[in-house]
């Protein structure tokens, strides 16, 4: 049960920035990143210009990735310098209201499976009603055709009563509910499943390349030269 009167968050556990209810004021961060702005734009010219053509100009490249490395490590410092503190206490706060909201959910989704079970035996039980109607009139139709031969006379047609559309939306004062069919599905056999339905599980054959499988069927595996940049 929630407790309404107690708070599970103490502002003190709360960022410095946060707990004082400071607005987010992103001018700070750009004075900081605004020294970078020339220096990345001065880069991506060098390596636009750059061609690696032999050793000396090979060690030059590498050198220039190294320094790119090495500011996106910089500036990613800053981003968590500054968006830390705002991510932690958005945890805090989303972990304070999941304790509201799942209950919550669970109160509605066992409020949905009465109302469900009620709705679904009314309708079966119009359905029988409407069925058993059909029959009595086709009886009562074929009595009278029965009559109508003996006496030598055209039988009468029935009208056909025609029942209104039922509606099976429950209103109150604040909100509704009513059944509404949708098609779902569940698997008998794997193996008669079209292929185009299927999904590789990429991770799990990454795993498994790593872990020493050098043969799957169906698939080639083959080793892909990447250049790796250390700083």
């Amino acid at each position: 049960m929630i407790d309404f009167g107690k708070s599970e968050i103490e502002e003190e556990t709360l960022p410095a920035p946060v707990a004082a209810g400071k607005r987010f004021d992103l001018k700070p961060l750009k004075i900081e990143f605004e020294p970078y702005l020339e220096m990345i734009d001065r880069m991506g010219e060098a390596v636009d210009l750059h061609h690696v053509r032999d050793d000396e100009s090979l060690k030059t490249a590498v050198t220039m990735a190294g320094q790119a490395i090495t500011l996106n490590r910089e500036i990613e410092a800053l981003r968590k310098k500054f968006g830390d503190p705002y991510l932690m206490a958005k945890r805090a706060i989303d972990a304070f209201a999941k304790s509201f909201t799942e209950n919550l959910a669970g109160i509605t989704e066992r409020l949905k499976g009465k109302i469900e079970a009620f709705q679904i035996q009314r309708e079966l039980d119009r359905r029988v009603e409407e069925k058993k109607a059909e029959e009595e009139m086709k009886a009562l139709q074929a009595d009278i055709n029965e009559q109508a031969r003996a006496a030598g006379v055209e039988a009468p047609e029935m009208l056909i009563q025609v029942r209104p559309e039922p509606d099976n939306v429950t209103r109150s004062e604040t909100a509704s509910a009513h059944l509404r069919e949708n098609l779902d599905f569940e698997v008998v056999n794997i193996d008669e499943v079209p292929r185009v339905y299927w999904t590789l599980d990429f991770k799990e054959i990454r795993k498994a390349i790593k872990a020493g499988v050098r043969v799957i069927p169906g698939l080639r595996i083959f080793p892909r030269v990447r250049a790796v940049i250390r700083t």
